[in-house]
């Protein structure tokens, strides 16, 4: 994904979350009066929400008009994916970046013990994946 799909993503979900729900067209006029460098299309946005919708970030309401998007993930989860994603991208640097942030951000015990147990369950399934050799 790139930079600029999970920017969107997360501009979409602080919009949600402001709104409690929107359509595409409530998303695109908001995007357009904050973004005022970058203009997304309907289409762009639209794209996005069907990935978020895949993921079970967002849950979609069809109406005469159009659908209805309303925030499915609440922002504790979604600081808890973004740690989780930026963790998982430091590779074997992960612990002493992991030291860093929960040394400058205020993390409270509930949010580093899910994130440990996401680390947990993410280590579990890559053992599971990871084939056998013998020796």
């Amino acid at each position: 994904m790139t930079d600029a799909a999970k920017e969107l993503e997360d501009m979409i979900l602080s919009r949600l979350w402001a709104r409690g729900q929107a359509s595409v067209a409530d998303l695109r006029s908001d995007l357009a009066a904050d973004m005022r460098e970058r203009a997304w299309s309907h289409a762009d946005i639209l794209t996005c929400l069907r990935h978020m919708d895949r993921k079970g970030w967002v849950d979609r309401e069809q109406r005469s008009r159009g659908a209805v998007y309303t925030a499915r993930l609440n922002a504790r989860t979604a600081r808890h994916h973004a740690l989780g994603q930026l963790l998982s991208k430091a590779g074997e640097e992960s612990g002493l970046l992991g030291s860093f942030v929960i040394r400058d951000i205020d993390l409270d015990p509930q949010d580093l013990a899910d994130l440990k147990a996401e680390r947990a369950e993410k280590a579990r399934r890559q053992a599971q994946a990871t084939p056998k050799t013998r020796s």
